[in-house]
């Protein structure tokens, strides 16, 4: 068993390090870091549907989808993501109350109430303080956690509201719970970096492990390629959601956009379709024919919309 404490904390690098240690090598992990604020949504979701995009953008904010599954959270550098990477038996590889243990028996430690709900969550006196997931690589398993420790809890709530509502889809959705910091429930309120140290010598003990791991120059040289080409990719963050329909209304009408591989394929307006062969003369019609093809993200739709004049629509309308 190896431990690894991620001096980066930049999100698409820690995210694509997990990535790496689970497929290329046959030894144990425990990985500890903090990233840039951040949105990890689940492998099986719909990005469109779980972020507020204006928010997003404007405060400069990633999204990165993982290989795991469940629900989108929220990173930034006052909140600790812990990792596990253990070897096991094919079919038997899920256990999530065996990776939160040590985790929990951390918190327990720091005298607070810790325990392991039904959605996988770690909560301390019902407040939610991690979340977790786990994706299965062969006989491999990586199991990785969220804990709030001074995260802006602001900027999580703002980061994660969207417009699932006019989302249809068999994605999965994320569960909102109630969330705390856990340096709020602490008598001793110790800096993120001194409570991060506590946890890495608390996993050390738990396992047996002596000695830091350090990544070397071939592993960060593929974490990097595998940043260029997965994880900074719109095809992997947006155009891996299962296909989907927006639905919304536009000056009184009914609008059904449906998007393909993240890709607005075709748009209905009181049940007349267009499509790139059918061009009308109206500012709204030849606004939609020239959304089919293109992108279903904030950046590209307000793009195309600066060219047209249209009153009262917004790029809020459309994503």
């Amino acid at each position: 068993m190896k431990i690894l404490l991620q001096e980066s904390t930049d999100p698409y690098f820690n995210i694509a390090t997990e990535e790496h240690l689970l497929k290329n090598y046959n030894e144990e992990y425990v990985i500890l870091y903090r990233n840039n604020p951040s949105v990890i949504v689940g492998k099986h979701q719909n990005t469109m549907a779980e972020v507020n995009h204006k928010f997003i953008k404007e405060n400069g904010i990633q999204v990165i989808r993982r290989i795991s599954g469940g629900g989108a959270v929220y990173h930034d550098l006052g909140n600790v993501n812990f990792s596990f990477i253990h070897n096991g038996e094919t079919g038997n590889l899920i256990n999530f109350q065996k990776y939160t243990s040590p985790v929990i028996d951390f918190l327990k430690s720091l005298s607070l109430d810790a325990t392991l709900g039904p959605k996988n969550e770690i909560s301390i006196n019902g407040l939610k303080v991690s979340g977790n997931a786990e994706h299965v690589y062969k006989n491999r398993v990586l199991h990785h956690g969220t804990l709030l420790y001074e995260t802006n809890l602001y900027n999580l709530e703002q980061s994660l509201k969207s417009n699932e509502n006019n989302y249809n889809d068999k994605a999965v959705r994320s569960n909102r719970s109630k969330t705390e910091n856990i340096k709020e429930l602490l008598s001793n309120k110790l800096s993120c970096e001194a409570f991060t140290s506590l946890l890495a010598n608390h996993l050390m003990e738990w396992y047996g492990i002596t000695s830091n791991h350090k990544l070397n120059q071939n592993d960060v040289k593929a974490i990097n390629e595998l940043i260029e080409s997965k994880y900074k990719k719109f095809e992997w963050n947006y155009g891996y959601n299962s296909n989907y329909e927006y639905i919304t209304k536009i000056n009184g009408n009914p609008v059904k956009i449906i998007i393909q591989d993240g890709i607005i394929s075709e748009i209905i307006i009181s049940e007349i379709q267009l499509n790139n062969s059918e061009i009308n003369n109206s500012s709204l019609k030849k606004l939609f024919a020239n959304l089919i093809g293109k992108e279903h993200t904030l950046e590209s739709v307000e793009k195309i919309l600066s060219d047209f004049q249209i009153n009262g629509l917004k790029s809020e309308n459309l994503i």
